[in-house]
Protein backbone atom coordinates (compact mmCIF):
# COMPACT_ATOMS: atom_id res chain seq x y z
CA UNK A 1 0.00 0.00 0.00
CA UNK A 2 1.32 3.63 -0.60
CA UNK A 3 -0.26 6.77 0.59
CA UNK A 4 -0.48 9.89 -0.55
CA UNK A 5 -0.80 13.36 0.12
CA UNK A 6 -3.44 14.93 -2.07
CA UNK A 7 -4.36 18.88 -1.12
CA UNK A 8 -3.97 17.75 2.73
CA UNK A 9 -6.00 14.60 2.48
CA UNK A 10 -4.85 10.89 2.84
CA UNK A 11 -5.45 8.35 0.36
CA UNK A 12 -4.32 4.86 0.25
CA UNK A 13 -3.13 3.72 -3.12
CA UNK A 14 -2.06 0.47 -4.77
CA UNK A 15 -4.84 -1.70 -3.43
CA UNK A 16 -7.03 -3.99 -5.49
CA UNK A 17 -10.17 -5.34 -4.40
CA UNK A 18 -8.68 -8.55 -2.87
CA UNK A 19 -5.73 -6.21 -0.75
CA UNK A 20 -8.87 -4.56 0.56
CA UNK A 21 -10.90 -7.57 1.62
CA UNK A 22 -7.84 -9.08 2.95
CA UNK A 23 -7.38 -6.33 5.06
CA UNK A 24 -10.89 -6.10 6.46
CA UNK A 25 -10.95 -10.03 7.05
CA UNK A 26 -7.47 -10.76 8.58
CA UNK A 27 -6.87 -7.43 10.55
CA UNK A 28 -10.22 -5.09 10.95
CA UNK A 29 -12.60 -7.95 11.63
CA UNK A 30 -10.55 -9.45 14.10
CA UNK A 31 -9.03 -7.47 16.80
CA UNK A 32 -11.64 -6.29 18.76
CA UNK A 33 -11.87 -2.48 17.83
CA UNK A 34 -13.92 -0.41 16.15
CA UNK A 35 -13.02 0.53 12.31
CA UNK A 36 -13.94 2.85 9.80
CA UNK A 37 -13.22 3.31 5.61
CA UNK A 38 -13.65 6.16 3.58
CA UNK A 39 -14.68 6.12 0.03
CA UNK A 40 -12.38 8.78 -0.81
CA UNK A 41 -13.31 10.66 -4.05
CA UNK A 42 -12.83 14.23 -5.18
CA UNK A 43 -15.81 15.93 -4.14
CA UNK A 44 -14.76 14.36 -0.73
CA UNK A 45 -11.08 16.16 -1.29
CA UNK A 46 -12.79 19.04 -2.03
CA UNK A 47 -15.42 19.42 0.56
CA UNK A 48 -12.33 18.59 3.27
CA UNK A 49 -10.66 21.83 2.06
CA UNK A 50 -13.63 23.87 4.42
CA UNK A 51 -14.48 21.31 6.45
CA UNK A 52 -11.12 20.60 9.08
CA UNK A 53 -13.68 18.16 10.88
CA UNK A 54 -14.12 15.48 7.56
CA UNK A 55 -10.41 16.38 6.39
CA UNK A 56 -9.50 14.58 9.89
CA UNK A 57 -12.00 12.15 9.99
CA UNK A 58 -10.71 10.81 6.48
CA UNK A 59 -7.19 10.91 7.58
CA UNK A 60 -7.62 9.11 10.69
CA UNK A 61 -9.68 6.41 8.48
CA UNK A 62 -8.34 2.81 8.30
CA UNK A 63 -8.22 2.76 5.02
CA UNK A 64 -9.18 5.91 2.88
CA UNK A 65 -9.63 4.38 -0.50
CA UNK A 66 -9.71 5.63 -4.32
CA UNK A 67 -12.97 5.97 -5.08
CA UNK A 68 -12.99 8.01 -8.11
CA UNK A 69 -10.50 8.23 -11.55
CA UNK A 70 -10.17 11.77 -10.35
CA UNK A 71 -8.22 10.66 -7.56
CA UNK A 72 -6.55 8.24 -9.62
CA UNK A 73 -5.30 11.01 -12.44
CA UNK A 74 -4.46 13.38 -9.27
CA UNK A 75 -2.10 10.84 -7.92
CA UNK A 76 -0.13 10.21 -11.49
CA UNK A 77 0.18 13.97 -12.09
CA UNK A 78 1.92 14.66 -8.60
CA UNK A 79 3.92 11.71 -8.63
CA UNK A 80 5.34 12.94 -12.42
CA UNK A 81 5.56 16.09 -11.15
CA UNK A 82 7.25 15.84 -8.09
CA UNK A 83 10.26 15.07 -9.84
CA UNK A 84 10.63 18.21 -11.84
CA UNK A 85 13.27 20.91 -11.36
CA UNK A 86 10.94 24.04 -9.83
CA UNK A 87 13.10 26.20 -12.50
CA UNK A 88 11.09 28.85 -14.54
CA UNK A 89 9.89 25.69 -17.11
CA UNK A 90 8.17 24.13 -14.01
CA UNK A 91 4.61 25.49 -14.11
CA UNK A 92 4.59 24.74 -17.91
CA UNK A 93 6.00 21.40 -17.31
CA UNK A 94 3.02 20.88 -14.86
CA UNK A 95 0.12 22.15 -16.85
CA UNK A 96 1.38 20.11 -20.11
CA UNK A 97 1.72 16.78 -17.94
CA UNK A 98 -1.88 17.62 -16.63
CA UNK A 99 -3.76 17.74 -19.58
CA UNK A 100 -1.70 14.79 -20.73
CA UNK A 101 -2.33 12.73 -18.03
CA UNK A 102 -6.36 13.59 -18.72
CA UNK A 103 -6.12 12.56 -22.32
CA UNK A 104 -4.43 9.42 -21.65
CA UNK A 105 -6.88 8.67 -19.40
CA UNK A 106 -9.90 9.60 -21.69
CA UNK A 107 -8.53 7.90 -24.36
CA UNK A 108 -7.56 4.47 -22.31
CA UNK A 109 -10.01 4.54 -19.67
CA UNK A 110 -7.25 4.36 -16.91
CA UNK A 111 -6.45 0.71 -17.40
CA UNK A 112 -4.33 -0.99 -15.16
CA UNK A 113 -5.15 1.91 -12.42
CA UNK A 114 -6.27 0.70 -8.86
CA UNK A 115 -9.43 1.82 -8.18
CA UNK A 116 -12.03 0.70 -5.15
CA UNK A 117 -15.78 1.72 -5.48
CA UNK A 118 -18.25 1.95 -2.75
CA UNK A 119 -20.29 -0.05 -4.44
CA UNK A 120 -18.17 -2.87 -5.46
CA UNK A 121 -16.96 -3.24 -2.15
CA UNK A 122 -20.36 -3.51 -0.53
CA UNK A 123 -21.34 -6.59 -3.22
CA UNK A 124 -18.00 -8.33 -2.34
CA UNK A 125 -18.39 -8.40 1.24
CA UNK A 126 -22.23 -8.50 1.15
CA UNK A 127 -21.39 -12.06 -0.88
CA UNK A 128 -18.73 -12.94 1.91
CA UNK A 129 -21.53 -12.43 4.33
CA UNK A 130 -22.42 -15.31 3.22
CA UNK A 131 -20.32 -17.47 2.86
CA UNK A 132 -18.26 -16.46 6.28
CA UNK A 133 -21.66 -15.24 8.65
CA UNK A 134 -20.73 -11.58 8.57
CA UNK A 135 -23.67 -9.56 9.75
CA UNK A 136 -24.43 -6.86 7.82
CA UNK A 137 -26.85 -3.24 7.97
CA UNK A 138 -27.63 -0.67 6.10
CA UNK A 139 -28.94 2.56 7.34
CA UNK A 140 -29.32 5.44 5.53
CA UNK A 141 -30.13 6.09 1.34
CA UNK A 142 -33.17 8.26 0.14
CA UNK A 143 -36.62 7.44 1.32
CA UNK A 144 -39.49 7.74 -1.30
CA UNK A 145 -43.21 7.29 -1.45
CA UNK A 146 -43.21 6.08 -4.95
CA UNK A 147 -39.64 3.53 -4.97
CA UNK A 148 -39.72 2.79 -1.12
CA UNK A 149 -36.51 3.35 1.03
CA UNK A 150 -33.20 2.63 -1.40
CA UNK A 151 -31.82 0.80 1.91
CA UNK A 152 -34.25 -1.73 2.04
CA UNK A 153 -34.49 -1.85 -1.93
CA UNK A 154 -30.80 -2.20 -1.97
CA UNK A 155 -30.69 -5.17 0.41
CA UNK A 156 -33.49 -6.99 -1.21
CA UNK A 157 -31.29 -6.88 -4.33
CA UNK A 158 -28.88 -7.81 -2.57
CA UNK A 159 -30.73 -11.49 -1.48
CA UNK A 160 -31.53 -12.04 -4.52
CA UNK A 161 -27.81 -11.83 -6.16
CA UNK A 162 -26.36 -13.33 -2.91
CA UNK A 163 -29.41 -15.62 -1.44
CA UNK A 164 -27.31 -16.34 1.75
CA UNK A 165 -26.40 -12.76 2.55
CA UNK A 166 -26.76 -12.33 6.38
CA UNK A 167 -28.14 -8.79 6.20
CA UNK A 168 -29.51 -8.37 10.07
CA UNK A 169 -31.53 -5.23 9.18
CA UNK A 170 -31.78 -1.67 6.55
CA UNK A 171 -33.50 1.50 7.04
CA UNK A 172 -34.06 4.91 5.48
CA UNK A 173 -36.07 6.17 8.27
CA UNK A 174 -33.32 8.13 9.76
CA UNK A 175 -31.50 11.43 9.51
CA UNK A 176 -27.83 12.09 10.21
CA UNK A 177 -28.15 14.73 12.58
CA UNK A 178 -27.33 14.32 16.47
CA UNK A 179 -31.23 15.09 17.29
CA UNK A 180 -32.02 11.49 15.53
CA UNK A 181 -28.92 9.14 16.96
CA UNK A 182 -30.98 7.60 19.93
CA UNK A 183 -33.69 6.10 17.43
CA UNK A 184 -31.69 4.86 15.05
CA UNK A 185 -28.92 3.43 17.30
CA UNK A 186 -32.03 1.78 19.17
CA UNK A 187 -33.13 0.78 15.71
CA UNK A 188 -30.11 -1.03 15.08
CA UNK A 189 -30.07 -2.83 18.37
CA UNK A 190 -33.42 -4.19 17.82
CA UNK A 191 -32.58 -5.67 14.32
CA UNK A 192 -29.48 -6.79 15.98
CA UNK A 193 -31.15 -8.80 19.25
CA UNK A 194 -33.87 -10.30 16.57
CA UNK A 195 -31.43 -11.96 14.43
CA UNK A 196 -29.67 -13.05 17.88
CA UNK A 197 -26.41 -10.86 17.20
CA UNK A 198 -24.48 -9.04 19.44
CA UNK A 199 -20.86 -7.34 17.22
CA UNK A 200 -21.95 -6.02 14.30
CA UNK A 201 -19.47 -7.01 11.61
CA UNK A 202 -20.27 -4.57 8.75
CA UNK A 203 -22.24 -1.60 9.09
CA UNK A 204 -22.76 0.35 5.76
CA UNK A 205 -24.09 3.99 5.89
CA UNK A 206 -25.51 6.11 3.15
CA UNK A 207 -25.97 9.58 4.52
CA UNK A 208 -23.85 11.79 1.85
CA UNK A 209 -20.36 12.81 2.04
CA UNK A 210 -19.48 13.95 5.23
CA UNK A 211 -22.25 13.55 7.10
CA UNK A 212 -22.03 9.63 6.89
CA UNK A 213 -18.66 9.61 7.98
CA UNK A 214 -19.77 12.40 10.88
CA UNK A 215 -22.14 9.71 11.91
CA UNK A 216 -20.14 7.12 12.08
CA UNK A 217 -17.13 8.74 14.11
CA UNK A 218 -19.81 9.88 15.96
CA UNK A 219 -21.43 6.75 17.31
CA UNK A 220 -19.00 4.26 16.79
CA UNK A 221 -18.49 4.30 20.96
CA UNK A 222 -22.71 3.94 20.68
CA UNK A 223 -22.55 -0.06 18.65
CA UNK A 224 -20.82 -2.67 18.70
CA UNK A 225 -19.33 -2.17 14.93
CA UNK A 226 -16.39 -3.85 13.88
CA UNK A 227 -16.29 -1.97 10.46
CA UNK A 228 -18.42 0.85 9.03
CA UNK A 229 -18.08 1.88 5.32
CA UNK A 230 -19.61 5.49 4.43
CA UNK A 231 -20.95 4.24 1.05
CA UNK A 232 -22.77 7.56 -0.35
CA UNK A 233 -25.64 7.20 -3.13
CA UNK A 234 -24.35 3.42 -3.29
CA UNK A 235 -28.06 2.13 -1.92
CA UNK A 236 -29.60 3.66 -5.10
CA UNK A 237 -26.89 2.51 -7.42
CA UNK A 238 -27.82 -1.44 -5.82
CA UNK A 239 -31.33 -1.26 -6.03
CA UNK A 240 -31.46 -0.73 -10.05
CA UNK A 241 -31.62 3.34 -10.02
CA UNK A 242 -30.25 3.84 -13.35
CA UNK A 243 -27.71 0.99 -12.84
CA UNK A 244 -28.16 -0.07 -16.37
CA UNK A 245 -26.72 3.18 -17.74
CA UNK A 246 -23.86 3.26 -15.08
CA UNK A 247 -22.59 -0.19 -16.22
CA UNK A 248 -22.36 0.94 -19.71
CA UNK A 249 -20.08 3.85 -18.96
CA UNK A 250 -18.28 2.18 -16.30
CA UNK A 251 -15.23 0.35 -18.60
CA UNK A 252 -14.80 4.35 -19.74
CA UNK A 253 -14.32 5.73 -16.47
CA UNK A 254 -17.55 8.09 -17.29
CA UNK A 255 -20.31 6.96 -14.56
CA UNK A 256 -20.24 11.14 -13.54
CA UNK A 257 -21.65 11.26 -16.84
CA UNK A 258 -24.31 8.81 -17.15
CA UNK A 259 -25.14 10.11 -13.35
CA UNK A 260 -25.83 13.28 -14.91
CA UNK A 261 -27.54 12.11 -17.84
CA UNK A 262 -29.94 11.07 -15.32
CA UNK A 263 -29.86 13.19 -12.53
CA UNK A 264 -29.23 16.74 -14.27
CA UNK A 265 -29.17 18.20 -10.39
CA UNK A 266 -25.92 16.54 -9.92
CA UNK A 267 -24.23 19.34 -12.12
CA UNK A 268 -23.15 21.43 -9.43
CA UNK A 269 -20.86 17.92 -7.80
CA UNK A 270 -19.76 17.46 -11.62
CA UNK A 271 -18.34 20.65 -11.40
CA UNK A 272 -16.41 20.18 -8.16
CA UNK A 273 -15.34 16.88 -9.37
CA UNK A 274 -14.20 18.68 -13.12
CA UNK A 275 -12.99 20.88 -13.48
CA UNK A 276 -12.58 22.63 -10.13
CA UNK A 277 -10.64 19.67 -8.56
CA UNK A 278 -8.16 19.13 -11.16
CA UNK A 279 -7.62 22.51 -11.57
CA UNK A 280 -7.17 22.96 -7.42
CA UNK A 281 -4.60 19.97 -7.80
CA UNK A 282 -2.51 21.95 -9.99
CA UNK A 283 -2.64 25.08 -8.66
CA UNK A 284 -1.53 23.89 -4.93
CA UNK A 285 1.78 21.82 -7.19
CA UNK A 286 2.84 24.97 -8.21
CA UNK A 287 3.64 26.36 -4.74
CA UNK A 288 5.33 22.93 -3.18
Amino acid sequence: MRQRNILGVRVDLDLTMEDVVSIIENRLLKDGKSHYLCTTNPEFIMKAQKDSDFRDIINNSDLSLPDGVGVLMADEYLGKTEKFSRDLLFPVRCLFTGLGVGLTYLVKGGKGKKRVSGVDLVYRLCGLSGEKKYSVFFLGGEKDEEKGESSVNASDKIIEKYPYANIVGASSGFFYSKEDDARSIDFLHSCMSRHSVTDLDLLFVAYGQGNQEKWIVRNSSKLPVRVSVGVGSTFNLIAGHNMNIRNKFKSWNLEWLARLLVEPKRIVRIFTAFPLFPTKVFFDSLKH
